[in-house]
């Protein structure tokens, strides 16, 4: 609807037999990638750090959760925790996973060695600090979702040799179907965020010969016996997240996304004429299993910008901003529509 096209992206590089050729914002064009943000941060660790210790933002509000009041109903407040508190909890995590040898290291053919966590589980404080958590120690995330389907996570699984997922309570009947058909592959620890969900799956799942550990067991043994265990940092080379699509043209493809991908988007977004300020707040329901999402979350951790959580139905997410009242949000056009 202008009187001019509007150019979205420009093609890159040598057209090769079988491949489509690489697509990037026409402000960069053929020129060199950024290589770090204006916080010279290259990992999302260093990311957290230096807004907690360098920018002095420890005790400012972090990661929200829509309070849920005794009768089940939604609270008409956020519960906070802050920068410090999510740094020390996934801190202590990453700990515990490492004492308890839940992310061992594996060797993936042509790619080299990798730890792995699985997150499966909505947008979530939980989701944050395993996150955070395995990042700590160089630990990449695997996130799965209920729209890959069973095909598509048994191939993820076998192709990850995954062997610890973090999930949520309405998760745990996906894995004991899938686990009764064979298709969970090394998958043998679990991580409860709802240690009081599912008792029944979780039952299954134990005699499945599942491993089932709650949030707090891991971040207690972090805090004991992993006091003072020396944790290996990433690198901004270090790969942060791999991103898997939903399959829909064959097996899903990994997207192996850096510690300095990540971190570099913050400038481009910023480059873009997006102004933040830790005054800011966000509300987060896109899924964080997805890079966009992914991205906007590392620029509101860069700026020391609050994010609060929807309450995990997309019925409620008017409701949910209602509450947060955020000053900004990435949505798609079917909620703009509703709003």
């Amino acid at each position: 609807m202008t009187s001019s096209p509007i150019t979205y992206s420009v093609f890159i590089g040598e057209e090769k037999d079988g491949e489509t050729r690489a697509m990037r914002c026409p402000d960069i064009g053929e020129n060199p990638l950024r290589d770090t943000n204006e916080f010279g941060t290259k990992t999302t660790w260093d990311g957290l750090k230096n807004t907690v210790f360098n920018k002095k933002m420890a005790d400012r509000k972090f990661i929200g959760t829509r309070h849920i009041n005794e009768d089940g109903s939604l609270g008409d407040r956020y519960d906070w925790k802050t920068f410090k508190e999510i740094y020390d909890i996934s801190l202590s995590f990453g700990k515990g996973l490492e004492v308890l040898g839940l992310c061992p290291e594996i060797d993936i053919p042509n790619e080299g060695k990798f730890k792995f966590i699985g997150i499966y589980s909505k947008n979530r404080e939980e989701w944050v600090i395993t996150d955070f958590g395995g990042h700590c120690n160089s630990v990449t995330t695997i996130p799965v979702y209920d729209t890959l389907g069973e095909i598509a996570m048994e191939h993820i699984f076998n192709l990850t040799k995954l062997s610890t997922i973090s999930l949520e309570g309405k998760c745990l009947k996906k894995i004991v179907d899938l686990a009764q058909k064979g298709k969970t592959g090394n998958v043998k620890n679990l991580i409860l965020m709802d240690p009081k969900d599912d008792p029944e799956n979780q039952a299954k799942l134990k005699e499945l010969g599942f491993a089932l550990y709650t949030m707090n067991d891991i971040i207690e043994k972090g805090k004991t016996d992993g006091k003072d265990l020396v944790m290996k940092e990433p690198t901004p080379e270090t790969i942060a997240i791999i991103c898997f699509t939903s399959g829909t043209t064959g097996t899903p493809k990994g997207a192996m996304i850096t510690h300095n991908n990540i971190m570099c988007e913050v400038s481009i977004i910023t480059s873009k004429g997006f102004n933040f300020s830790p005054d800011d707040i966000y509300l987060s329901f896109l899924p964080l299993a997805h890079v966009m999402e992914r991205l906007i979350v590392s620029v509101c951790f860069s700026f020391g910008i609050a994010v609060g959580f929807f309450s995990g139905n997309p019925r409620n997410v008017i409701d949910d901003a209602k509450t947060l009242k955020p000053t900004c949000m990435c949505s798609v056009p079917k909620i703009f529509l509703r709003i």
